[in-house]
């Protein structure tokens, strides 16, 4: 797409699977907002560095370089992707249409397919009730199955590829 004199990445999602993708990544920030919380900070354990408040950011900020280069940052305000080729994506609360023109798609599936890991990687360091004990302290019940968060995450990483 251009758009003026530049040319523009516009990821093509249906609107059932952007709303699926919204959905499920509000339910994923809540979701690390209570890993935070926990008695041992479930980012720490997961390799994160956390940058302290600061700089203009009211929140902290985590972040992990993965063996492949690329670099995952999540803060309240949410998820950003920068892939070691240079490109990169990020998804924040609220309608993701909009967020997802100028985001490179590799770097979506990419960040969605981590997303997906990590879920895998709590079940395993805290067990099955984990994640639904932590979706249910919300004020709203969870749209999405705590237990196929994984599964909803690949397949929308896939309908990317």
């Amino acid at each position: 797409m251009r758009i003026g004199n530049s040319i523009t990445t516009v990821v093509v999602l249906d609107v059932c699977r952007c709303q699926r993708l919204e959905t499920l990544f509000d339910q994923q920030m809540f979701a690390w907002g209570v890993d935070v919380r926990a008695e041992a900070n479930l980012l720490l354990a997961h390799g994160f560095a956390r940058a302290e408040p600061g700089d203009g950011r009211v929140s902290s900020t985590y972040r992990l370089t993965l063996a492949s280069g690329d670099v995952v940052e999540l803060s309240s305000r949410g998820l950003q992707w920068r892939a070691a080729n240079g490109t990169g994506a990020a998804l924040e609360r609220g309608p993701v249409g909009p967020q997802l023109v100028g985001a490179s798609t590799q770097a979506l599936a990419a960040a969605l397919r981590w997303c997906a890991a990590y879920e895998r990687w709590v079940h395993v360091e805290r067990g099955a009730a984990w994640r639904a004990r932590a979706l249910a302290t919300r004020t709203r019940p969870p749209r999405i199955d705590p237990a196929a968060m994984p599964f909803e995450f690949e397949a929308l990483a896939e309908a990317l590829s």
